[in-house]
């Protein structure tokens, strides 16, 4: 792949993708899944990783980082990793937690 693909897609649509997908298929390997979103995606994460995109994906970057430095990890995954989950992380789960998309 080359950094000249076109980034046809747009962070809504990203995150659309992965809800659609369902949670099953995230930590799962499927080389199948892997390439359709290779091929769907690859000229929006090369634009997004040389800073082309000019911060169209900051707010989910952000919600990220905020989840990562109220937790110290992403909630949502404690059941797959075999984590416990804290009360405060249960509450935050429970009250719609990470929905994949900016918060406010």
């Amino acid at each position: 792949m080359t950094a000249s693909l076109p980034m046809p897609e747009t962070p809504g649509r990203v995150v659309r993708f992965w809800r659609e997908a369902g949670f099953d298929r995230w930590f799962k390997s499927d080389a199948g899944f892997d390439h359709a979103f290779r091929e769907r995606f690859m000229g929006a994460h090369l634009a997004a990783a040389s800073r082309a995109l000019g911060g169209a994906f900051q707010p989910y970057a952000a919600t990220h980082r905020d989840i990562v430095q109220r937790f110290g990890r992403f909630p949502h995954r404690n059941d797959e990793l075999g984590r416990e989950t804290t009360p405060a992380e249960r509450a935050f789960l429970d009250d719609g937690g990470f929905s994949g998309g900016a918060q406010r």
